[in-house]
């Protein structure tokens, strides 16, 4: 009563407004990254799609945010992890990126899709990041300017693959490959990379998705006389090559990704999986005698996440290293705002390397060779099928990184 009477009316309402005003700027700070306030990390990635499924990416960000959470979160803000499923379906894909946008994502981490071309110029045009993308085979993947990766995803594999067949003493490889356009770019890099390797293509062919009659493509195997194959393919028609061609002797050294090829897939397969040469972005989630292995299995396992060993997959180490990627980089930024913005800024300025769980080497401002501008460190691990299970290849191919060899693969 007293302050009406000394304001009058017009001047108090005058000054309710004032305050009005000033709660809503309180408020909408708070919303853009007051300590209050999660920060929110996106996964976009296809899963249980007739021709891909990674629910590993999803699982392995859960998991590393649950235990940074534990900890106390980044800069005293807890994670929060959203994901997306693309479906393998472009609407949707396209779908995913805006709800990143209007989510108002610090970051998309852990990402991959084969319609990232759909999907990166959305994000790039908000300003969101994209760490730790793992790539399909499309060239945004590894040239747009907002996608901050260390790991070369299947690419990087098809690429290195050449190299170690001919290291291996293979002599007429053969690259098949899917209907999309990604597996178009990734046949003619692996093309390329065995010519630079000296390893002759006795035949390139496409392997159409909808594949359900494998007999013709056997036929063009033994035409090639083939001693080593390279499938840019999905699992479900990988392995149905594989089968039928071993049930008709032919039995060249069969060789894919491990984001494609893991346990599940490869007992869907049987015996003739045995012995395949994968290149694989990480080691096998079985080599826990590599720290970081053995602390991303225990994350997972704490985080009730390991039950199923498709969680364990690439996509899912690549995941949870993608999310400790993000604290990692907020550590760089000056104060405590952690958002798109910042996070962009201070990846952009960081030139020292820094080791991520001996897993990966990551210094997001140093540039890559030309043709891979976004890869500055990249490592490529060679496993095999053993058993059942996915384990190292051994001393005769190592892990490496193929940065060199990139260069001259256009």
């Amino acid at each position: 009563m007293r302050l009406r009477h000394r304001l009058g009316r017009p001047a108090l309402l005058g000054l309710v407004a004032i305050l009005a005003a000033m709660a809503a700027a309180v408020s909408a700070t708070a919303g853009s990254g007051a300590a209050s306030d999660p920060i929110k990390l996106m996964v976009i990635a296809p899963v249980q799609t007739p021709i891909q499924n990674y629910p590993d990416a999803f699982t392995g960000a859960q998991a590393a945010a649950d235990a940074i959470n534990k900890r106390g979160g980044i800069k005293g803000r807890r994670i929060q992890i959203l994901t997306c499923n693309t479906q393998s379906n472009a609407n949707v894909a396209v779908a995913c990126a805006r709800e990143a946008v209007s989510e108002n994502v610090a970051a998309v981490v852990g990402h991959i899709s084969t319609l990232s071309t759909l999907e990166i110029p959305i994000l790039a045009q908000a300003g969101i990041p994209d760490i730790g993308m793992q790539t399909s085979g499309n060239a945004i993947d590894w040239t747009n300017r907002y996608v901050f990766p260390f790991v070369g995803g299947s690419t990087a594999a098809y690429i290195s693959i050449p190299f170690a067949m001919k290291k291996l003493g293979k002599q007429r490889f053969v690259i098949t490959y899917q209907d999309v356009p990604s597996a178009a770019t990734n046949a003619k890099l692996a093309r390329n990379a065995a010519r630079v390797a000296g390893l002759n293509v006795a035949a390139a062919f496409v392997l159409p998705g909808a594949t359900t009659d494998f007999s013709p493509y056997v036929q063009k195997l033994r035409e090639a006389n083939a001693d080593s194959v390279m499938m840019i393919n999905s699992p479900g028609v990988s392995g149905g090559l594989i089968r039928a061609a071993t049930a008709f002797g032919v039995r060249p050294l069969w060789s894919h990704n491990t984001g494609s090829i893991g346990e599940p897939e490869a007992a869907q397969i049987g015996a003739p999986s045995e012995g395949m040469l994968l290149g694989g972005i990480y080691p096998s989630f079985r080599d826990t005698s590599l720290p970081g292995i053995k602390r991303f299995v225990a994350e997972m396992t704490a985080s009730g996440k390991a039950s199923d060993e498709i969680n364990l997959k690439p996509l899912g180490i690549n995941s949870w290293v993608s999310v400790y990627a993000v604290a990692e980089a907020a550590k760089w930024i000056k104060g405590n705002t952690v958002n798109a913005a910042t996070l962009t800024r201070a990846m952009r300025a960081q030139k020292k390397p820094v080791n991520l769980f001996g897993l990966v080497t990551w210094a997001p401002g140093v540039p890559g060779p030309a043709a891979f501008p976004r890869w500055g460190f990249v490592k490529e691990f060679f496993l095999t099928v053993k058993g059942g299970k996915i384990v190292s290849w051994g001393n005769q191919l190592p892990a490496v990184q193929p940065m060199r060899s990139m260069k001259y693969v256009r």
